[in-house]
């Protein structure tokens, strides 16, 4: 049984008992499953209002104090959570993400 479930899951055998093995793979599947995080952090929401006011990433990044791959990265996971591909979308995003809470 753990040898299928093994090759099933693309695993390498490792000599782990059938219950060694399950658990490990009840781990992955629930850590696969956990639900995501769609609530937007403080900074998220910071760097959010202001590129919705107009604001560019460099503009953003020095009014902030950080660098401007920290703001794109933060706006990557904006973009992902309010399910949005441009910066156009941001206001009717958050608003509907707002309405959403």
């Amino acid at each position: 049984m753990a040898k299928s479930l093994t090759c099933v899951c693309g695993a390498v055998l490792t000599g782990e008992s059938d219950g060694e093995l399950f658990r490990r793979v009840e781990e992955h599947i629930e850590q696969e499953h956990e639900p995501a995080r769609t609530e937007l952090t403080q900074t998220e929401a910071k760097i959010a209002a202001l590129v919705a006011d107009g604001l560019t990433n460099r503009e953003v990044a020095d009014r902030l104090g950080v660098g401007v791959k920290t703001v794109e990265t933060h706006l990557t996971r904006v973009f992902r959570k309010l399910a949005i591909r441009s910066r156009d979308e941001l206001q009717p995003g958050m608003r509907e993400k707002c309405r959403g809470a």
